[in-house]
């Protein structure tokens, strides 16, 4: 996971963005004109929910959105009054509306204008905008601009509506606002492989990790909630893994040939002084993790020796 920046939009403007160009009236399924229940909520408690943005403004730096109280409680009755005002708000986020698809542009492309990568995985595209803050939980924060991460569909999909734990502290990680954990949540392995010409690299739950620190208890729940080490992570450490053992292995074959003389051991270690190089420059994360992996792996070093 990593951090990215959020927009440097006001989220007062981008509400009253959301309020502009709602019809007094709507079609039901019939076709009968009926009230916007958008447009009369949003007009009606246009100045609650302008406080309630600046309350979640204010949660951001030191994050604290945890101690956010939902301007109306979810009902237990439907279509009462507290039910038709958070259907409003919950109404006002369509990915159709305008003000929305532009936020999705300026948000979801990097400076070459390629989709960024999700910050909850840092492995696929992001597809989604999510609610760090669920619809669900408190719709009035449906469209506030700093609530909308992007993220892959798969990362927004299995997250859902989780973000507090029973004690009521976040454990779901935001790419906007938490720090990084101190230590990664998962490590990697090299094991040897007797079905395979190759080692193996396998990925783990990180079992030394400080879980007093809040930030790394928030890291290890999103990588379990998110089913990243099975789903996503493991997958990709396989493709880079094999792909490093090729390129490895030329190179180590080219540095013998041009080391003439010296001991296997010593041509590795000028082999290794490449990939210190290489990761002095960064990277993913998880390829970080593999290259050092590889540095330190006795097993990485007996099978590329044998070359």
């Amino acid at each position: 996971m990593r951090t990215i920046n959020p927009p440097s939009i006001d989220s007062i403007e981008f509400l009253h963005k959301a309020g502009k160009g709602l019809h007094e009236t709507v079609k039901d399924k019939d076709g009968n004109d009926v009230e916007n229940i958008r447009k009369t909520v949003y007009d009606d408690n246009k100045a609650a929910l302008e406080a309630a943005y600046r309350n979640y403004d204010a949660k951001t730096t030191p994050i604290a959105l945890e101690k956010l109280t939902p301007l109306w409680p979810n009902p237990k009755k439907m279509n009462g009054p507290v039910w038709q005002k958070r259907k409003g708000v919950y109404d006002l986020y369509d990915r159709e509306r305008k003000f929305l698809s532009d936020l999705w542009e300026s948000i979801s492309c990097g400076a070459n204008r390629k989709l960024i990568i999700c910050p909850l995985c840092d492995e696929r595209p992001v597809e989604d905008l999510d609610h760090y803050v669920p619809r669900e939980v408190m719709p009035e924060y449906s469209v506030h601009v700093k609530n909308i991460i992007p993220t892959c569909h798969r990362c927004n999909n299995l997250k859902l509506n989780d973000w507090l734990d029973d004690k009521g502290e976040r454990k779901i990680f935001n790419a906007y606002y938490d720090s990084l954990p101190t230590e990664s949540a998962i490590v990697v392995d090299i094991e040897e492989d007797e079905s395979s010409s190759l080692p193996r690299i396998v990925v783990k739950e990180n079992p030394s990790i400080d879980m007093s620190v809040e930030a790394n208890r928030r890291a290890v729940y999103t990588v379990g909630k998110l089913r990243l080490i099975f789903e996503v992570l493991q997958g990709s450490a396989d493709d880079f893994f094999k792909d490093k053992c090729t390129f490895l292995k030329n190179q180590y074959r080219n540095n013998k040939k041009m080391l003439k003389g010296h001991t296997d051991k010593q041509v590795w270690e000028s082999v290794k002084e490449s990939i210190t190089d290489t990761i002095n420059d960064g990277g993913k994360d998880l390829h970080i993790l593999i290259y050092k992996e590889i540095c330190s792996s006795l097993v990485f070093e007996k099978w590329i020796m044998q070359f």
